[in-house]
């Protein structure tokens, strides 16, 4: 996967498809200093249900109290973690997210993950660089 910001503020881009019983999971990840976010859907094979959508917040330093996950399987270290599946099911559904992929656009699928991690971390971060 190409990146898509020249700045290099994202670092590691990946997509995952594993089929599992009658249905396929796919998974995006774009990875960047502060952690990384994480979109998933669920897809089953013979449309009998709507697809599952989640996109979760995997960040490296606290967010208070103890990490969500001692070895999270995103960052392979330790995180603290937030998630949405209603936020998740609106980019899928009513911010084009299915037909980028019904078009096999991972790479605008990434680009809104990159987009979703700026305005997560780094907007409140430059918010604060230009307080100072």
């Amino acid at each position: 996967m190409s990146k898509i910001f020249s700045d290099n503020r994202f670092n590691h881009h990946q997509y995952k498809m594993t089929p599992r019983f009658g249905s396929h999971h796919h998974d995006w990840v774009v990875h960047c200093e502060q952690g990384a976010v994480n979109f998933h859907v669920s897809i089953v094979d013979d449309g009998s249900y709507e697809p599952s959508c989640g996109m979760e917040f995997h960040s490296r330093t606290s967010t208070g109290g103890p990490p969500s996950h001692v070895e999270c399987h995103v960052l392979k270290a330790p995180c603290w973690h937030d998630g949405t599946s209603l936020y998740a099911s609106r980019l899928w559904d009513d911010h084009g997210l299915r037909q980028c992929f019904e078009a096999g656009n991972h790479d605008a699928i990434l680009q809104r993950l990159e987009t979703e991690a700026y305005n997560h971390w780094m907007v409140s971060d430059e918010e604060t660089d230009d307080d100072q």
